[in-house]
């Protein structure tokens, strides 16, 4: 038993001191394009949140508006909002990837044989195997 709680041995390191404070001199700094890049996904996300939002608004506004349909309202905003960034944000990746090999000249199709394995699993909790496949 006396092996499973055996360390290894000490080692002196050598600790340089440090500043801090301040990073080194070579951090990278972030590209100006890809703060426009970001403030763009972000308005784009911010729009179609608050559309969908107005639409939630005018469903549940049939008859006046009660204190559980405001309160079910922002509950729902606040949910549609990281939705709807997610999404923003995929498309206009996807929209990215697209461009980029439209206009890069390469091939499309990769025609080398896959030498990867790939496992695709998902729960199947008191369901019929055969019908969920």
């Amino acid at each position: 038993m006396t092996h499973l709680l055996a360390r290894p041995p000490e080692r002196s390191c050598d600790m340089p001191t440090q500043d801090l404070y301040h990073g080194p001199a070579s951090r990278r700094r972030v590209e100006g394009s890809s703060r426009w890049r970001k403030g763009l996904v972000g308005l784009l996300a911010l729009l179609v949140a608050i559309w969908s939002i107005d639409e939630m608004f005018l469903v549940l506004n049939v008859a006046g508006m009660t204190e559980l349909e405001w309160t079910l309202l922002v509950v729902y905003g606040l949910n549609i909002s990281w939705i709807c960034f997610a999404f923003v944000s995929a498309t206009i990746g996807f929209l990215v990837v697209l461009m980029r090999m439209a206009f890069s000249g390469r091939k499309k199709v990769d025609t080398s044989p896959i030498e990867a394995r790939t496992a695709v699993a998902f729960p199947i909790y008191n369901e019929d195997v055969g019908t969920v496949f």
